[in-house]
């Protein structure tokens, strides 16, 4: 059966296609799917309220709930919600002092097949085709449990690298025996039905991120055991603490990090630090670290953790770390993300935060006297009387090899319903506008990512979960100049690869391998997706609120994908 695509605003929320009603979780991108029965919306609406309060505010909350309408007796006002900003806006502290039982490796057993065996696609000349479809993990954790991310929130992270000998490493979130959230680094040969084992496995309070180190070829697990932004490589997976001062968070609280690396190894981390004031979000600083870790001993060598002060939180940071203009720099963008008291909006019910706006800037390596910012999506207005937010929100970024800042915003306005759907600009590193441009052609819902090739071709991959399989379809970016020889950025050379993750049901944004992650340029992108704990059935309607298991225990399987491209 092929994929069902809905007409704008059909079967979604009135918010996303009307200035009437407040937009809940789900409006944000949403998955078009079937409605849920009330009383799961308003439990995992429960969840999404848990992760607000705890330092929440993003995807964490956008993906605690799928539901179609959310309860209007939801308490979704920031100052009605029990609060725990000691852990949002605490003052930076000390780094703990490092000690072995903090996150020691536990090497798991080797991980068994979980159902099917790997899909592997046929080739047909000149077109894509998705050469491997895979069962990774059963056990990832989902959005159904208040307190764990699941492995699709957020969507900045890179979480699956591609190395020299063809080896593939994936990164998966779990829940550990005590309940802990812990990471997976998972490996898979580049032999043809190789099986896939786990190779060490340590708690994180936070969020985590897979890194290839593109001169040792070695994989890098950055992730935040007891608040402490700790590096794990290759083979041995020692962990070591990074140098600096970093705030102490609670354990269900967000650092907002991001975390990339550049051609000659140099890692960076960022953390958003939100300072005290009588309006959250709205007094933060950006922290980051950049150099390089030690690899098999020694404690690497780092710059001196820079700290600056931006005001308004913006987080789900892309970072791009590579040379400017002769100098080691940190590129990147990230989202306005704000309680709606810190933007000014009215006490309006359902979701309590605005993605509003996207931020450039770049920064000095070992510097932050080097740092410019620029707006480059600017925030959209707010109507006098709103009855519904503004939403400008990017869901990727992509620095180039020509050194453009090419990034992907969806957007949703009060007052033009004309803006709803994807937005695509090209910005040079002084924040100029190259292009900028509507996707017309992609439906107005689900997710998007963009790549780049071993040939320095752009691709977009769209995918969303449907309502009778997913949607899973691959565009090519071409690049054109207009008459007054304005660049201009167009999608053709649509591929349907849909039925390859049949009958998974794929939950967030995939995770590519790509170059901030160190990943070499290639002739294929391998990916990951995450996806319900149950899968879809033909002829029968998809159940979402068995999305993540029936008993309840917010589980979602992981598939590892690789779309090979045309030479």
């Amino acid at each position: 059966m092929a994929p069902v695509h809905l007409r704008p605003g059909a079967g979604l929320p009135k918010a996303m296609g009307s200035a009437t009603t407040q937009p809940t979780p789900s409006d944000i991108m949403p998955t078009v799917r079937r409605s849920r029965p009330e009383a799961m919306i308003s439990l995992l609406l429960a969840c999404s309220a848990l992760l607000s309060a705890c330092g929440g505010g993003g995807e964490d909350d956008v993906f605690a709930a799928d539901a179609a309408v959310a309860p209007a007796t939801m308490p979704m006002d920031p100052a009605a919600l029990p609060l725990d900003l000691a852990a949002k806006s605490a003052r930076p502290l000390p780094v703990p002092a490092w000690t072995s039982t903090v996150a020691a490796v536990t090497p798991p057993p080797t991980a068994a097949r979980p159902d099917s065996a790997q899909k592997v696609g046929t080739r047909t000349a000149g077109t894509p085709y998705v050469e491997i479809f895979e069962p990774l993990a059963t056990d990832a954790s989902g959005s159904a449990t208040a307190g764990v991310l699941p492995n699709h929130w957020g969507g900045h992270q890179t979480r699956v690298t591609v190395h020299r000998d063809g080896t593939v490493r994936a990164l998966i979130l779990f829940k550990d025996g005590a309940g802990n959230l812990a990471w997976r680094l998972m490996k898979r040969a580049a032999a043809e039905n190789s099986a896939w084992v786990a190779e060490g496995s340590a708690k994180t309070q936070d969020d985590a991120v897979l890194l290839r180190d593109p001169v040792s070829d070695a994989a890098l697990v950055v992730a935040w055991p007891a608040s402490v932004p700790t590096v794990y490589a290759t083979p041995a997976l020692t962990p070591r603490a990074l140098p600096g001062t970093w705030q102490v968070m609670g354990k269900d609280s967000r650092h907002y990090s991001g975390a990339g690396i550049a051609p000659d190894g140099t890692l960076c981390l960022k953390a958003s630090v939100e300072l005290p004031t009588a309006v959250p979000t709205s007094n933060t600083d950006t922290s980051y670290l950049c150099g390089k870790p030690g690899l098999q001993g020694g404690a690497g060598q780092w710059f001196a953790q820079q700290t600056r002060h931006i005001g308004d939180r913006h987080a789900y940071d892309y970072l791009f770390p590579t040379v400017v203009d002769g100098s080691l720099s940190l590129v990147a963008t990230a989202t306005r993300d704000l309680y709606k008291t810190a933007a000014g909006l009215p006490d309006l019910a359902g979701f309590p935060y605005v993605f509003n706006g996207t931020r450039q800037y770049v920064a000095g390596a070992s510097s932050s006297a080097r740092w410019s910012q620029a707006d480059i999506v600017e925030p959209l207005p707010t109507p006098a009387n709103a009855t519904a937010s503004p939403l400008m929100w990017q869901v990727d970024g992509l620095l180039d090899s020509r050194q453009r800042l090419l990034v992907v915003t969806y957007a949703d306005s009060p007052t033009d319903a004309s803006m709803r759907g994807f937005h695509f600009k090209a910005t040079n590193l002084a924040g100029a506008t190259l292009a900028s441009m509507k996707l017309g052609t992609l439906p107005p819902y689900g997710k998007v990512r963009l790549f780049e090739d071993a040939r320095q071709r752009l691709w977009l991959l769209h995918s969303n979960a449907g309502t009778t399989q997913s949607e899973l379809t691959l565009y090519r970016v071409d690049e054109t100049t207009d008459g007054s020889g304005r660049t201009v950025f167009s999608l053709s050379g649509k591929t349907d690869l849909s039925d390859a993750a049949y009958p998974y049901a794929i939950e967030g944004s995939p995770m590519l391998a790509v170059a901030r992650g160190g990943n070499d340029g290639s002739l294929a992108i391998d990916g990951l997706f995450a996806a319900c704990a149950t899968p879809y059935v033909r002829g029968t309607a998809f159940s979402s609120a068995s999305c993540y298991g029936a008993d309840g225990r917010g589980t979602q399987r992981v598939f590892h994908f690789r779309i090979r491209l045309p030479d």
